[in-house]
This record gives structure tokens, C-alpha cells and sequence, in this order.
């Protein structure tokens, strides 16, 4: 396949290009001509950026006697990886550009009063709006959208002012952009049109999608098509479990959370047949889960370290060829939060365990997607506590979910 590399975050180091000189070695072991793929994250890239910029200025052609061999190969690839450049790859991209944060000015009310005798209080720095933040994707999107342009340009001109040369048949300054989500909506493509600065979201983006149903003017339809057809759901109604303890109100509302959630995580497993399961915790959070299901005698419960390909060569085999081997006790139960969980591909997970309603149908679409995969069948069971039933509602609502009582 194509060279692929994995770039790191390497702004520890002393060299003045570190990540340009991880390509170098890539590109200089490798003979193969084909594409160059870069992995990374926002932060990555935009330290990349950097180092792009600054090798550039080392002109080969420059009489300035301190420019070295290795500045001039260092500025060839920058060179090279500026014009080349033809796609940039989101994954996530509703995460990752931040969409369900609003970004721009404050919003401030109207500070005159009715009352003559009102005062204005006056406002500490910590109870100041602060600034919000431009999320790393976009910035390095602009970035890179703003260079793809200027580029162009000056490439073409350099180009056409010159007679021993002909013009390039490709296009240098077409930049694609890919954004993937299971979630693509209105506001991840204004966004897009933000960055783009094109005058209409028809302009800024257009959405493809393997499921036909998405575009179809049938509601029920266009929910249906949110989640993997094979993806059942289920719920666990939690008891409230009291817990004898001395300590605040706050201390207690959680240990009282967590022992109800984990009671209806244990009476669940009871009542299903044992299948590789991901438990995404919720208000428990990861180490409590992972201590309850080793004390409960659990033997393979896996943490986000244990997600690595070694770890998971042993586990390729489809659940039901094993199902009558194995008992709870020796099935791979994953425990992982919820941020860390969008994205991940289990081929194995047969469960996905929600403790605790999801915010938003978003995030419980993002979340129960982590099984019924690849053709697969799969089950999404929320195990919730009675005061959390509305947004439960609210969320099957939404999404169109035909919840199903796993106790019936």
C-alpha cells in the first residue's frame, strides 16, 4: 500500500525540524513512489506547518554562506509538501472543529435599568466572558486554505512569466477537504463555510453519504439511517441504592449514582449470554467500573491501554463461534470514556453498555455505533436512573429508537 507515516508530537526536541526530518527518513528508506499519507493530530500539523514555513525561507539559490546541506534538502521538502498537497482528512470532524461550541462575540445584555437607584455590580476577572477559543482544526484549515490559494497564484505566475517552461496540467491550488462523522449536520457545515468563506453552505460542503435515506424528505427515514440497521437497543431501569455514609450531600448523590448503575450493569449481565462488551461509564467513571468488575470476578476487563492491535490479534474470531465456551467471567469487557470512545472499531463487541443517559442524541449515536458494525448484529443497552427517564425519551425520540426492556 501506500507509505503511510505516523508523525509525533516532537516539540521537546533541539532539532529545528523534527517532524521534517521523521519524513525525511521515511521518504529517503522507502523507494516506493506512491502517495504520502501523514497521520496526525491538529496540533501536530500545525507544528508541521511551521517547520514548512521556516524551511522555505532557506532559498538553495540564496549567497547566504549559512545555509547548509541539510537546509536546502530541508527546504526541497518543504517545497514539495507545500505544491503537493491534494487532501486533508477529518476524522471526527464534528469534534475536532468543535461544532456544539458557539464561537464569536459574547452575547451581553442590555445594561441599562429601569430602577435609577440600580447600581451595575462590578464584575471580578473570573466572572468575566472569556475569549472563546478557535479550535486547532480550524485554524489549521484557514491556514492551510489561505496557502493553498496564495500559492496557486504565485506558482502560476512564476510559470507562465517564464518561456522555457510550460504550465503544470495539475492544479496546485486545489485543496480537497474530507470531513467524516457519523453526525454531519447544518452547523459542522457552516462552519465549513466559515473556513471556506464561500457566500452559501451549498458552496461550502457537499454532503455524500452511503445511505440514501439521509437525503430523503421522510423523517423516520432520515432518523433511521443515524444508526446501523442491525443495532438493537435496549434499557435497564437502575434502582436507587442508598449509601450509609457520613460525608456531604455531593459525596453521597455520587456513591449513591454509581452503586445503582453498577447494580443494573450486574443484574443486565445476568440476564444476557456472554459477548465481547464495551462499557462506556459514564458518571462512574472508568477505574471505578473497571475495580467493580475485577472484585465481581471479571478476568479479561480492558482499559484504553489494552487497545492495541497486539492485544486484539487473539480476539478476531467472531463472538458466536465461542459463545458456548465462554461465561461472563472470561469474556473481554472494554471500559473507555466517552470522549475517547468516538471513532473506535471492535469488530468483536457485541455490547455497548451506556451507564448513564448520553447529553445528546449525537453523542448516544456516536456512542451505541460502536457495535453492529461491518454487516454485524449488535446490542446498545442504557441502564439509566429513574430521574433521567425525560432525557432518555427525548433521546429515542430523536433518533427514532425502538427501545426494548431487557428485563421483559
Amino acid at each position: 500500500s501506500s507509505a503511510r507515516k505516523e508523525i509525533d508530537d516532537a516539540s521537546t526536541t533541539i532539532d529545528p525540524f523534527p517532524l521534517l526530518s521523521q519524513l525525511m527518513d521515511a521518504t529517503t528508506d522507502s523507494n516506493d513512489r506512491s502517495p504520502l499519507f501523514l497521520a496526525g493530530t491538529p496540533k501536530v500539523f500545525l507544528q508541521l506547518r511551521k517547520e514548512i514555513k521556516k524551511a522555505v525561507a532557506y532559498h538553495p539559490r540564496s549567497k547566504n554562506s549559512n545555509i547548509n546541506h541539510d537546509d536546502k534538502k530541508y527546504h526541497h521538502l518543504a517545497m514539495s509538501l507545500r505544491r503537493n498537497l491534494q487532501t486533508v482528512v477529518l476524522d471526527e470532524a464534528d469534534r475536532l472543529l468543535q461544532t456544539n461550541v458557539i464561537q464569536g462575540p459574547s452575547v451581553t445584555s442590555d445594561t441599562t435599568s429601569t430602577s435609577a437607584t440600580k447600581k451595575k455590580k462590578k464584575t471580578t476577572p473570573s466572572q468575566r466572558p472569556k475569549k472563546p477559543t478557535i479550535p486547532m482544526a480550524q485554524e489549521l484549515l484557514k491556514s492551510l486554505v489561505l496557502e493553498s490559494s496564495s500559492f496557486h497564484q504565485t506558482f502560476s505566475k512564476s510559470y507562465s512569466s517564464s518561456k522555457n517552461h510550460r504550465q503544470p496540467t495539475t492544479n496546485t491550488g486545489s485543496l480537497q477537504i474530507l470531513c467524516a462523522s457519523a453526525t454531519v449536520g447544518r452547523s459542522l457545515r457552516r462552519r465549513l463555510m466559515e473556513i471556506l468563506q464561500t457566500p452559501s453552505i451549498d458552496k461550502a460542503a457537499g454532503l455524500i453519504t452511503a445511505d440514501v435515506r439521509r437525503t430523503k424528505k421522510n423523517v423516520q427515514d432520515r432518523k433511521l439511517s443515524l444508526l446501523p440497521e442491525r443495532l438493537r437497543h435496549g434499557y435497564k431501569l437502575a434502582v436507587d441504592e442508598m449509601v450509609d455514609d457520613d460525608s456531604t450531600n455531593n459525596t453521597v448523590d455520587e456513591q449513591d449514582t454509581a452503586a445503582s448503575l453498577l447494580s443494573g450493569l450486574d443484574e443486565a449481565l445476568q440476564k444476557l449470554d456472554p459477548q465481547p462488551s464495551l462499557i462506556f461509564p459514564g458518571p462512574v467513571g472508568v477505574e471505578k467500573t473497571m475495580e467493580f468488575l475485577i472484585h465481581a470476578g471479571f478476568q479479561d476487563v480492558r482499559g484504553l491501554s489494552s487497545l492495541m492491535k497486539s492485544d486484539m490479534q487473539d480476539d478476531t474470531s467472531p463472538a458466536s463461534e465461542t459463545n458456548d465456551e465462554m461465561d461472563w467471567k472470561s469474556t473481554p469487557m472494554f471500559v473507555v470514556k466517552e470522549r475517547l470512545g468516538r471513532g473506535l472499531d471492535l469488530p468483536q463487541v457485541r455490547y455497548v453498555f451506556l451507564l448513564g443517559v448520553p447529553s445528546n442524541a449525537a453523542s448516544y449515536a456516536h456512542l451505541a455505533g460502536r457495535t453492529a458494525r461491518h454487516d454485524q448484529t449488535g446490542t446498545a443497552i442504557t441502564i439509566f436512573r429513574p430521574q433521567e427517564t425525560p432525557k432518555l425519551c427525548s433521546v429515542a425520540e430523536t433518533l427514532g429508537l425502538k427501545l426494548v426492556c431487557i428485563d421483559d
